[in-house]
């Protein structure tokens, strides 16, 4: 039953156990250290704790998705967007620290990027709009950084806010 209830939470903890032996094992091996099981076992344990730690405050809430900098939304449009609509979110973005990326081949996409900070290295987000259905996508600027705590989950869910109040 306990199992059910935090499986998400208890599956990952698993995986940076096996990621963090598997790496710590490997190293020892490749730069034949001879470090004792034991040893190697207990900095396992403390790099996975380290690792979940975070996810504790979210307790049954947390989902594995949750972690990855790939979020996407789908929202469904009851009006048409327009190019004022467009503007208007851009200049709303611009306002809520957002970088406007390269202009797009598409009349109805945009491009933008989330600044550098202490919890993440940012983000790059596209809003493209496919006849009724409008979509936000985030990807990590740098391909090793794939984690990050819910951040991007929260920044996708904050841009379809900033979307909605542009639509009203």
């Amino acid at each position: 039953f306990l199992f059910m209830k935090f499986k998400n939470l208890i599956l990952f903890i698993i995986l940076c156990l096996v990621f963090f032996f598997g790496t710590e094992y490997i190293m020892d091996t490749v730069f034949e250290d001879k470090t004792p099981l034991w040893k190697i076992i207990s900095v396992s344990v403390i790099g996975a704790i380290g690792v979940f730690y975070p996810f504790l405050k979210k307790g049954k809430s947390f989902e594995f998705n949750d972690i990855l900098k790939h979020q996407k939304i789908e929202l469904e449009l009851n009006q048409k967007l327009s190019q004022d609509v467009f503007e208007k979110l851009k200049e709303e973005l611009n306002l809520n620290n957002y970088v406007l990326g390269e202009e797009s081949f598409s009349p109805f996409t945009l491009n933008f990027k989330s600044r550098m900070s202490l919890k993440s290295f940012g983000e790059k987000y596209s809003i493209s709009i496919q006849e009724s259905k409008l979509t936000i996508q985030s990807k990590p600027k740098f391909i090793i950084d794939f984690l990050d705590y819910g951040i991007s989950k929260q920044n996708v869910a904050e841009i379809a806010l900033l979307v909605n109040q542009c639509l009203k």
